[in-house]
Formats: structure tokens, sequence, C-alpha cells
């Protein structure tokens, strides 16, 4: 769905989806166009966190040892960002 919204000179999120039969399947993207230097900083900082909370994705292990890595590192590294966390 296109959104109304005007598009900003920081950030541009492109998602595109595609349906075949029973399969559907999505790609994302994340452009940062000359971002202000807080959201360069936050985009970082996920971009860490992700890195940081693979190597907890293991076979057979709960997902919420993966949310409480995530949370654990984000209190540690950038305490301002973990009240956006589920």
């Amino acid at each position: 769905q296109t959104g109304e919204g005007k598009l900003t000179e920081d950030v541009v999120i492109c998602c595109v989806g595609a349906r075949y039969k029973h399969y559907c399947a999505n790609i994302a993207r994340t452009y940062c166009i000359d971002p202000v230097p807080k959201v360069e900083q936050t985009y970082q900082a996920a971009f860490k966190l992700f890195d940081h909370v693979l190597g907890a994705m293991q076979p057979g292990e709960p997902l919420t040892v993966v949310s409480d890595r995530a949370k654990k590192w984000i209190a540690k590294k950038h305490p301002s960002l973990a009240k956006h966390l589920p």
C-alpha cells in the first residue's frame, strides 16, 4: 500500500511483496539519504543489535532467549532506545 505522506530526505523505506499460488515473499530495503546524525546513529545501533542477537539464534533455542539478549544489549549500549523494544 502506498502512503500519501510526503517523502523526507533522510530515510526512505521500500517494501515490495508478491504472491504466487500458495507462496508469498517480500523484500524491504532502508535507504539513508543525508540523514541527520540521530537517524544515522539509531540505524547503526539497530544494525549492530541485529548482528549481536544472531548468535543467540540456535536450533531449538526459544525466541525469548533472543529477545532477552536484545533487550540487555540495547539497555547497556543505547539505553535511550530500550523503550522502543517490545
